[in-house]
């Protein structure tokens, strides 16, 4: 008997040492903003205590992913979240989740609201709603790609990164997906991207847009980087860091420059998404300015307001639009993805436009639509197309861009 318990205790570490090696710390936040902590031995610690506790014992279930509420009068509520990377399993999940709950309220003492990443697992808990997109850590490695070989690494990333975010995208159950491509005949690039699962596809996409605009202030040319934001989260590096023997990667062939009208149609779809992203901040979590400190980046987050006083002075006529792109003309068609159809055109003052045409089947509502054009007119950014106008006549959603001749959307984020 005695030999049998010391063979399962043996077992029984073994098994919890191979967990532990499975998953390391990778960025945290402590957040402030809100301007309140609980004190020691309150309601709201009792609470906290219960949710990571029921974070921690839920994490062991298949889906990867777990949220709660332990109510109580406010502010004494707290709600909180785990997400597992896709190719996880669950008894890793579990470990990674339970060294994240102490590890949390170690890093982040009396605090009513904090994150920590791992590189399998994210934890968050907050007193009020969470807030998806804040805060953004983006982390690059310090190798970087050779000068001569930059131009073909950003179409190459821009392309594979387009393609892993649309394929976790349209994932039915947990909004994962890997890939990977050869970039020499030594070297493979490796791309995971996920999003949290009972989100919308166009909050996530909108996510992981934003996500890869992130990378050319951080990483451009880093041989391998990692955009952490709570709603979803991309990585790429020149090794597999995921179970290859749990996800299908296909390998895909790099882009050539026939590639070049499917880059710009993503570079007219960067402005959309962002702006889809800001407004849902603005709207949900109007606060005062508050600046956060995180591992290798510093987020300040400001109140965000429409002003849709102007708005009638951005529409444009069908007509006008139809005339300038030859009534939508194959040959004036310059892109076509998942959102609709992209078309050059040229109005009558001689300026040349490029026009978004959404789908029919889009979901969106008139007044959402021509909120999120008012904003996106309102951005100014280096990366970002200049949005001049929409149209909205009759099932007609349509987005009218500054045109950027013989340019694509690596040219456009990377230089």
């Amino acid at each position: 008997m005695s030999i049998f318990i010391f063979l399962s205790l043996l077992g029984f570490l073994r098994f919890t040492s191979e967990a532990a090696s499975a998953f390391s710390f990778t960025s945290h936040s402590c957040s402030t903003s809100n301007g309140t902590y609980f004190e020691p031995n309150s309601t709201f610690q009792a609470n906290l205590n219960v949710l990571l506790s029921s974070l921690t014992s839920n994490a062991s279930l298949p889906d990867g992913y777990y949220r709660t509420t332990v109510s109580a009068s406010s502010p004494s509520n707290v709600t909180g979240l785990f997400l597992c990377r896709g190719d996880t399993t669950p008894a890793v999940c579990q470990s990674c989740v339970a060294a994240a709950s102490m590890e949390i309220t170690r890093r982040c003492p009396n605090q009513t609201e904090s994150i920590i990443w791992y590189n399998v697992c994210m934890l968050r808990y907050s007193n009020r709603d969470l807030n998806p997109l804040v805060p953004y850590v983006p982390l690059g490695n310090i190798s970087t790609i050779a000068i001569s070989e930059r131009d073909r690494f950003d179409a190459v990333l821009v392309n594979m990164l387009n393609d892993v975010t649309g394929k976790a995208n349209t994932q039915t159950g947990k909004k994962f997906a890997t890939a990977e491509v050869d970039f020499t005949s030594s070297e493979t690039l490796y791309f995971l991207a996920q999003c949290i699962p009972d989100s919308s596809n166009s909050i996530c996409y909108s996510c992981f847009r934003s996500a890869i605009g992130f990378l050319p202030d951080c990483c451009s040319g880093s041989k391998g980087a990692t955009i952490l934001v709570p709603l979803c989260n991309i990585r790429y590096e020149f090794y597999p860091f995921y179970n290859r023997a749990v996800v299908s990667s296909e390998p895909l062939v790099p882009p050539t420059s026939g590639s070049r009208n499917i880059l710009l149609l993503v570079a007219t779809l960067v402005p959309v998404l962002v702006a889809l992203a800001l407004l849902v901040v603005g709207c949900c979590f109007l606060r005062k300015r508050a600046s956060k400190k995180y591992n290798t980046y510093t987020f300040t987050e400001d109140s965000t307001g429409i002003d849709l006083s102007g708005i009638e002075s951005l529409k444009f006529e069908l007509a006008a639009i139809e005339a300038a792109t030859k009534k939508f003309s194959d040959e004036n068609k310059i892109g076509q993805g998942g959102y609709g159809a992209v078309y050059k055109g040229i109005l009558a003052n001689g300026q040349e436009i490029a026009v978004k045409r959404l789908l029919a089947t889009s979901l969106q509502g008139a007044l959402e639509f021509t909120n999120e054009a008012a904003l996106m007119v309102k951005l100014q950014h280096r990366n970002l197309v200049r949005l001049l106008g929409f149209c909205l006549e009759g099932q007609e959603k349509i987005l009218v861009y500054e045109y950027i001749p013989n340019k694509s959307l690596d040219k456009f984020l990377f230089g």
